[in-house]
C-alpha cells in the first residue's frame, strides 16, 4: 500500500494488512519515492513511487492518500480493498465523475495537455467524454503499469511537479480558469494532479 503524505497523521497506517510505502511531500527529500516539493498532491507521489520501483513493483499496488477516510472515502479505507478481486484498475472512491457533467471541464483546454504530455506515449486521441472513479485512491496491477513506457510515467511526473515545460503550458487551464500548467498555480500542490484524476484509469484499464 503506496501512502502519499505531506505533513498528516497516518498512524492509521500502522493497523494495516498490507506492507506500507510512505512517499512524503517536501522537506527537499529525494530517495525512493519521496517527492522533493509539495507539488501535484498524491499524483506526484504514485508516479514517483512507479518510477523509484520500475523493476522491483509488486504484482498488485494499492494507492491511496494519507487519510483512513476523507469527504470522497466515507468509510475505512481496508474494507473497500477486501473487495478487489483482481481487476487491472480498481477505484476505492465513492466519487464518480464525467466530464458531461462536469461545469470545469472543456475538450478543446483538456486536450491542449493531453497532446502535449499524453499522446506522444499513448499514440490515441484524447477521449471527447470521460467516466471514471475520481479522487484518486485506487489498486492497480504491474501489468497494467506496465503496459506504457517508463518515459510516460517519467513525464506525467515532471508536469505534476513542473520540473518540465511545453510549449504554451502556461495558458493550460480548466473551463472556469483554474491553472493546469505544469506544477499547478503558483504556491499550489494541485492542479497537474487534477488532470491526472481524470486520466488513471484510461491509462492503466483503457477506457
Amino acid at each position: 500500500m503506496v501512502v502519499s503524505r505531506w505533513k498528516e497523521n497516518i498512524q492509521w497506517t500502522q493497523h494495516s494488512p498490507y506492507p506500507v510505502v510512505i512517499c512524503n511531500h517536501g522537506s527537499g527529500l529525494a530517495g525512493g519515492c519521496d517527492v522533493p516539493v509539495n507539488k501535484g498532491a498524491e499524483a506526484s507521489a504514485f508516479l514517483k513511487y512507479i518510477l523509484g520501483y520500475w523493476n522491483t513493483l509488486p504484482d498488485t499496488i494499492i494507492f491511496v492518500d494519507a487519510h483512513e477516510t476523507s469527504w470522497h472515502q466515507s468509510t475505512s479505507i481496508f474494507p473497500r480493498i477486501e473487495a478487489y478481486r483482481g481487476q487491472d484498475y480498481w477505484g476505492l472512491n465513492d466519487v464518480n465523475v464525467d466530464t458531461q457533467d462536469n461545469k470545469n471541464w472543456n475538450y478543446d483546454k483538456f486536450k491542449q495537455i493531453w497532446d502535449s504530455v499524453v499522446f506522444p506515449h499513448l499514440h490515441q486521441p484524447c477521449p471527447k467524454r470521460i467516466q471514471t472513479n475520481g479522487s484518486a485512491q485506487f489498486i492497480v496491477t504491474k501489468a497494467a503499469i506496465r503496459r506504457h513506457s517508463k518515459e510516460l510515467y517519467a513525464d506525467l511526473y515532471a508536469y505534476t511537479i513542473g520540473s518540465k515545460r511545453w510549449t504554451g503550458d502556461a495558458s493550460w487551464a480548466d473551463a472556469i480558469g483554474f491553472s493546469y500548467q505544469p506544477g499547478g498555480p503558483p504556491d499550489s500542490h494541485v492542479g497537474g494532479a487534477f488532470f491526472l484524476e481524470w486520466i488513471w484509469e484510461i491509462i492503466f484499464h483503457g477506457k
